[in-house]
């Protein structure tokens, strides 16, 4: 047991732990209080590649083949917890990949409307109906890329004389 775990002071100053949980091979600093800095050593990046491995794997068993954590596990020769860890480390990357690649698909959708908004600008202010148009329809497509347009609510009525309208047609398809 350590000096500081039995009542006396914690050590000051860069002192280093090695933490080598799960085969990782890293270094904490508690220099900075409150943020672990890790200095990654040859055999930490090693380990990450071979969980990302792992992760990949697991996603792919689990969503094209369908398998059970525990065939997963089989395959990837691990047991059931580490397989279904590695499961929700590649579902999370995937996701994060996802929300990156639809944030950069939503800004080349707004680059290309500002680009037509900067471009007929001046023929609008100049009086061009064409061209307002055309920027308003610009600032709609932003508003709906952004989520900021408002639902539009509908307000329907189905009346008798409807319905019968609809049977009616209903039983002519129904014939031929």
């Amino acid at each position: 047991m350590r000096a500081h775990a039995r009542g006396a002071a914690p050590p000051r100053g860069p002192a280093r732990y090695s933490a080598r949980r799960g085969g990782l091979g890293a270094t904490y600093s508690t220099q900075d209080p409150g943020r672990a800095k890790i200095r990654a050593h040859p055999s930490f990046t090693q380990n990450q590649d071979i969980g990302d491995q792992r992760a990949e794997e697991a996603v792919i068993l689990r969503t094209r083949e369908r398998l059970g954590f525990r065939e997963i596990a089989d395959r990837l020769g691990c047991d059931v917890k580490e397989a279904h860890e590695a499961w929700k480390r590649g579902r999370t990357r995937y996701g994060v990949e996802a929300a990156a690649s639809l944030d950069a698909g939503r800004g080349e959708q707004l680059a290309v409307v500002e680009a037509v908004i900067d471009g007929l600008m001046p023929k609008a202010i100049t009086g061009d109906a064409r061209a307002a148009q055309v920027i308003v329809k610009a600032l709609e497509r932003a508003a709906k890329t952004l989520g900021t347009d408002a639902p539009v609510k509908a307000n329907v009525t189905v009346t008798d004389e409807m319905t019968a309208r609809i049977k009616a047609l209903a039983e002519e398809l129904a014939e031929t």
